[in-house]
């Protein structure tokens, strides 16, 4: 039908009137509208059927039953409520499930902390348990210091450095007073001055040395820690396992929700097909 060359589209339109029966196709989002159906089922050859008693020899065979888009059928089928009803059950479900994750996010964020504890735990352990070695080698061994990461800005290097008095620089020079002396007090009293004060400061404390019962029972108590530090973390995934669970649950009732859009979508079309081919 509809063939470009006019002597061919005449043959099939011949020999379309001996055929004992009829088979229309046509896609079924565009069934009612198709125009070879249509042109088949014009008023000529629908007259014709009736005529001949030929109606019941037409088949008419809906293809694309898949292809159907929810938001459109919803607006052309005046299926607003119960597409409605079904959307907010699914709106729903994506609420929790983006509660859930949240959940899972900040779970996920704790763990990461009692890792990390757990590997510094770790890094200070080789530290001690290298003391320990020493210590029953017969050295002498002292606790180790913590490593100072504070960055150091770029300070001068001659912090006493004299900067003469004037309307630009009075108020830097009285706010350094108390740093470097007045402006008419030598180096030298500046010098006696710092070393004073110095003598009158208390000493740094005296480093003991570690014994080797101390050494172990700080073995004793970072092993505990990591232990500890372990054991969150695995509480931890265990509190985000059924939590995924749940969210794989409820992507799966999505998933049904949706299912029962388009069955109802589809239901409506076939419906609205039916009706339609009856009027034509």
């Amino acid at each position: 039908m509809h063939d470009s060359n006019a002597a061919r589209a005449k043959v099939a339109e011949n020999y379309l009137k001996s055929t004992t029966g009829l088979w229309i196709v046509a896609p079924i989002n565009r069934a009612v509208d198709d125009k070879a159906a249509k042109t088949l089922l014009g008023e000529s050859f629908k007259k014709q059927l009736q005529m001949d008693g030929g109606f019941s020899s037409v088949t008419f065979i809906c293809s694309k039953t898949d292809d159907i888009s929810v938001l459109e059928a919803q607006d052309l089928l005046g299926l607003d409520e119960e597409i409605g009803t079904l959307e907010a059950e699914a709106s729903v479900h994506r609420q929790e499930i983006e509660k859930l994750k949240r959940k899972v996010k900040d779970l996920k964020g704790v763990k990461s902390d009692h890792t990390e504890a757990a590997d510094s735990t770790e890094d200070v352990l080789e530290v001690w348990e290298g003391l320990r070695d020493d210590c029953e080698a017969g050295k002498v061994v002292f606790a180790p210091t913590a490593k100072n990461k504070r960055k150091r800005g770029n300070a001068s290097k001659n912090p006493r450095k004299k900067r003469r008095s004037s309307d630009s620089d009075s108020d830097y020079s009285e706010k350094n007073k108390s740093v470097s002396g007045s402006d008419d007090e030598s180096d030298e009293e500046y010098n006696n001055r710092k070393r004073n004060k110095k003598d009158t400061e208390s000493p740094e404390p005296t480093l003991k040395a570690l014994t080797l019962e101390e050494i172990k029972a700080k073995l004793t108590a970072l092993r505990a820690s990591k232990k500890e530090a372990r054991r969150c973390a695995r509480e931890i995934d265990d509190q985000i396992t059924p939590l995924r669970d749940k969210i794989d649950k409820l992507d799966d009732l999505i998933a049904q929700v949706d299912t029962k859009q388009r069955a109802l979508c589809i239901a409506g079309r076939d419906k609205y097909s039916k009706g339609m081919l009856v009027v034509m």
